[in-house]
């Protein structure tokens, strides 16, 4: 039996690991943050790190046939996406309301980085899953679809997601592909 909190549901369909509503000290201190940033002047700092070894590193993989087609917009995706996972505390939001001192911090379990050709993809190949095997069989329709997803995207997908996380849009995808089969029934004829 695992040992991590169950996620229940949110508002916005994310799953949420925990809420804890602000204690009084985090009260105090959130209140007195606000204040500050209301009535302090403030500088800002930037930092630029230096990534020339990150960058020959990166070049040095896309050498290899599988690193073939995958973007440094990919790679950061995959550090900033394992980074969330590793650190739950990092994935979530902080609601404070100063008027009422309340505040609220939600932790999330999911991940949700947006590859909209992905999200456009994913329906199509559903309705061709249904269309090749039909009711009750909807371990074939997904290792068809995941097969799919992987030639169509191979690289992106393999480092942005684990095969349960796409098994989690499939989901989504065949909720949004139910919709369009009860408009348009034609959509399932083989």
């Amino acid at each position: 039996m695992s040992n991590k909190p169950k996620a229940y549901q949110g508002k916005a369909g994310f799953h949420r690991l925990k809420v804890e509503h602000f204690g009084l000290q985090r009260k105090i201190v959130a209140n007195m943050t606000t204040e500050s940033w209301e009535t302090i002047p403030h500088a800002a700092v930037s930092y630029e790190p230096d990534v020339t070894e990150f960058w020959d590193a990166f070049q040095d993989l896309r050498k290899q046939p599988e690193w073939e087609g995958v973007t440094i917009n990919i790679v950061l995706l995959c550090a900033i996406t394992k980074g969330l996972v590793a650190c739950p505390a990092m994935n979530g939001h902080i609601k404070y309301r100063r008027k009422s001192t309340n505040g609220l911090l939600e932790l999330y379990s999911d991940v949700n980085i947006s590859m909209p050709m992905l999200e456009q993809i994913l329906p199509s190949l559903v309705t061709e899953a249904e269309k090749l095997y039909g009711l009750g069989t909807g371990v074939l329709k997904l290792a068809y679809v995941l097969e799919k997803v992987y030639a169509t995207l191979p690289d992106a997908c393999r480092l942005l997601f684990t095969p349960d996380q796409l098994g989690g849009m499939v989901d989504k995808a065949l909720a949004t592909a139910r919709e369009l089969w009860i408009r348009n029934p034609a959509l399932l004829e083989k």
